[in-house]
């Protein structure tokens, strides 16, 4: 298979993070190998040391340097705007926002 047809976003995806696509394939590499490490394993401690890889790994490729204060504000804003979608659905509950950058949200 063809990285068009195993990423069909791969190119607009990597244009619109101003990254090389060569290095969104290697984090969705990293990632999936992490993925099924992770749902495979049982042991807390070798859990924690699989996130410690994948992080590891992730921290040694060369991210561009960005406005850090400006990702912020567009991480707020889309944050804001999912609550907003959401807000009859989210209504009396509380949201955590787990994750670094781009965290995921839990409703409890």
């Amino acid at each position: 298979m063809t990285e068009k047809t195993l990423y069909p976003d791969l190119e607009r995806v990597a244009k619109q993070r101003n990254v090389s696509t060569d290095l969104l394939v290697k984090i969705f590499e990293i990632e999936s190998d992490f993925h099924a490490k992770i749902i495979t394993e049982d042991s807390f401690d070798k859990r924690q040391n699989l996130y410690n890889e994948f992080y590891q790994k992730l921290y040694k490729l060369p991210f561009p340097k960005t406005d850090k204060v400006g990702h912020f504000k567009h991480e707020v804003s889309a944050k804001s705007q999912l609550v907003t979608l959401f807000k009859k659905e989210l209504s009396g509950k509380s949201i955590i926002d787990v994750g670094c950058g781009s965290g995921c949200f839990s409703i409890a």
